[in-house]
C-alpha cells in the first residue's frame, strides 16, 4: 500500500490536523489512534492495524534512526554561531534507533540531539550518544561517534572512524577523519583538519587551516593555528603555541610555554620551559636533544651551520 494512501486513511482518523503531522511522527501519532477505544469507525480498526504494521515495516527498513519531534524529545539551545558571528536559538530533538548499531545500541535505543535529519547519515554505523549534539550544516558520517556532551556544527564534518568525546567542540568547517579522536574540553575550528590517528584533548585548540596527522598528540592548552602542521609522533602540550607555516614531525616533544612559528622542527627534538623558535630555522637532531633556553637553540643552529660549510 502506498504513503499516500495510509495517509488518507490517517487523515479520516485525525482529520483535518493530519495536514499539520511530520512524516516521521505518523507511526507514534498511529499508534495513539489505533490504541483508543473510542474511534467512532470501529470498521476501519481491523484494516488500520494492517495498515500500520506495514507502514512500520517501510519505515523499519528505510531508515537507520528516526528523529523523535514530541515536546518531551525536543529542548531549545542558544549558541555563538562563529561564522556569522552572532547567537542563534534553535530547536534539538532526539533520535531513536530502528536498527541494532551497534553492542551499545540497539532498537529502540535513544540516542544524542540533532536539529535535522541530515545531520547523521541514515547509513554505515556512525552514532550519536548520550547528550551530545549536532546541528547546523554539520554531518556525522561512515563509523564515527560523538559521545559525552560534545558539540559538532557549523559546517563541520565527523567521518571515518573519528571519536568526539567528552565537553569537545568542533565547528565550523573542521573536519575529523579516518581515526582521528577529540575529547576533554578541546575545540577544533576554522579549517581545520584532524586525520588518521591523531588525537587533541584537555582544553587544546586547533584552528584556522592547521593539520594534525599521523599519532600527533595536543594537549593541555596547547594551541595549534595558521598553517601549521603536527605530524608524525608529535607531542605538544603545556600552553604551547605553534603557528605560521611550522613543522613539528617526528618524535619530537613540545612542553611548557614553548612558542614555535614557522620553522621546522623534527627527529628526537625536546623543546620546553620559555623557548621560542621563529623563522626560516630547521631542527633535526640524529640523538635526543633537549633546549629549555632559547639561547641553546642559536648556539645549535649556529654549530649546525658551521659543520654544514666545512662539509661544503
Amino acid at each position: 500500500m502506498s504513503i499516500l494512501k495510509k495517509y488518507s486513511e490517517l487523515k479520516s482518523i485525525f482529520g483535518k490536523s493530519a495536514d499539520k503531522i511530520h512524516p516521521v511522527t505518523i507511526e507514534s501519532k498511529a499508534e495513539k489512534a489505533f490504541e483508543q477505544k473510542d474511534i467512532k469507525n470501529e470498521q476501519i480498526i481491523p484494516q488500520a492495524e494492517t495498515n500500520q504494521e506495514e507502514f512500520v515495516e517501510k519505515i523499519s527498513t528505510r531508515r537507520k534512526y528516526i528523529v523523535l519531534y514530541g515536546k518531551k524529545h525536543t529542548r531549545t539551545f542558544t549558541y555563538f554561531d562563529e561564522l556569522n558571528g552572532k547567537y542563534r536559538t534553535i530547536k534539538l530533538h532526539r533520535i531513536l534507533a530502528q536498527k541494532n548499531i551497534d553492542k551499545n545500541v540497539t532498537k529502540g535505543t535513544l540516542g544524542g540531539w540533532v536539529e535535522h535529519e541530515g545531520n547523521l547519515d541514515q547509513d554505515d554505523n556512525c552514532w550519536i550518544y548520550d547528550d551530545a549534539m549536532v546541528f547546523g550544516n554539520a554531518k556525522v558520517l561512515n563509523r564515527a561517534k560523538i559521545k559525552g556532551d560534545a558539540q559538532v556544527y557549523g559546517n563541520a564534518i565527523a567521518m571515518g572512524w573519528a571519536y568526539i568525546t567528552g565537553h569537545a567542540k568542533v565547528r565550523d568547517n573542521a573536519w575529523v577523519c579516518d581515526h582521528g579522536s577529540v575529547g576533554g574540553l578541546a575545540e577544533v575550528s576554522g579549517c581545520a583538519l584532524i586525520n588518521e590517528s591523531a588525537c587533541v584533548y584537555c582544553s587544546a585548540k586547533v584552528c584556522d587551516r592547521a593539520i594534525v596527522s599521523g599519532f600527533a598528540k595536543i594537549g593541555s592548552k596547547a594551541t595549534v593555528s595558521d598553517d601549521a602542521q603536527i605530524k608524525g609522533e608529535a607531542y605538544v602540550i603545556g600552553t604551547s603555541t605553534i603557528s605560521g607555516n611550522a613543522v613539528i614531525d617526528g618524535n619530537t616533544e613540545i612542553y611548557k610555554n614553548t612558542q614555535v612559528r614557522d620553522a621546522i622542527i623534527t627527529g628526537n627534538t625536546t623543546l620546553s620551559d620559555d623557548v621560542e623558535v621563529f623563522g626560516n630555522v630547521t631542527i633535526n637532531p640524529i640523538k635526543r636533544t633537549r633546549f629549555n633556553k632559547t639561547e641553546q637553540i642559536e648556539s645549535y643552529l649556529t654549530r649546525q651551520n658551521r659543520e654544514e660549510d666545512i662539509t661544503k
